[in-house]
């Protein structure tokens, strides 16, 4: 039995040295919930954005795609570290909170002619337009 543990720990420790994974959680406390994430990966700096809700927004894609366009329902507070459009995660003014996991194995469906987004500026999308996480998965 010892052997099978010490064999588990040793995979775990080798794997956490070639990846990069993330950690998010929440905790309710009090009829609250509290929400913690960190990146366990070198990151750099980033920045702290307040965004104004009423904003025209069109999505940054390459130039063959058509990219989506709506306009800010809501305000938020983003964590950027790509660019201001191009936020890590957030939370909107009504406590929508989109955070952005990577999984390097994410296959993403071939281009076509429907509207484009970016993986990141889908987070500013999903803040700008819905309240809820109900909104946001009967969006989809």
């Amino acid at each position: 039995m010892i052997y099978v543990f010490v064999q588990v720990i040793v995979l775990i420790l080798c794997n956490v040295a070639s990846s990069y994974p993330c950690t998010t959680f929440v905790l309710h406390h009090r009829n609250r919930l509290v929400f913690g994430r960190n990146l366990d990966c070198f990151s750099g700096t980033g920045l702290i954005i307040v965004n104004p809700r009423n904003l025209e927004k069109a999505a940054l894609i390459d130039p063959s795609e058509k990219p989506s366009k709506w306009v800010s329902k809501f305000g938020s507070i983003t964590f950027n570290q790509i660019g201001r459009e191009l936020p890590f995660g957030g939370i909107n003014e009504n406590g929508l909170v989109v955070e952005h996991m990577t999984l390097d194995n994410t296959v993403y469906p071939s281009k076509d002619n429907r509207y484009a987004i970016g993986a990141f500026q889908w987070i500013r999308f999903e803040l700008d337009n819905y309240s809820t996480i109900e909104e946001v998965i009967s969006s989809v």
